[in-house]
């Protein structure tokens, strides 16, 4: 699982609230040579947290990113917005530093 935040009121925060609503996403580290790159590509169901669920995975969002804990404004203002979990059911590593275009993929389904 992952745990992201995002307004419920933006343009994708309404998208990814749909009932049945897919999502797609990758994942870097910025400022990779191109020979070395190395990344994830994934694809699953997403969803918002409320009530005894969003406390579990604010505690883990805050154990993962604590200058969000330790800064007074900025966990006021994530604690305002909507915590999401994303459960991938696809996976794909991409890791150049294997060769050019190394891939390996999982799937869930």
């Amino acid at each position: 699982m992952l745990y992201f935040v995002t307004a419920a009121t933006t343009r994708h925060g309404r998208a990814l609230a749909e009932a049945g609503a897919r999502v797609a996403f990758t994942a870097q580290r910025d400022g990779q040579e191109w020979s070395g790159l190395t990344g994830i590509q994934g694809r699953g169901t997403c969803r918002p947290l409320t009530g005894a669920e969003r406390a579990v995975g604010w505690q883990v969002y805050v154990e993962r990113f604590p200058f969000v804990a330790a800064s007074d404004r900025l966990r006021a203002a994530l604690e305002r917005t909507t915590l999401w979990e994303l459960r991938p059911d696809w996976l794909r590593l991409i890791d150049n530093g294997q060769g050019f275009g190394h891939k390996e993929e999982w799937s869930g389904r």
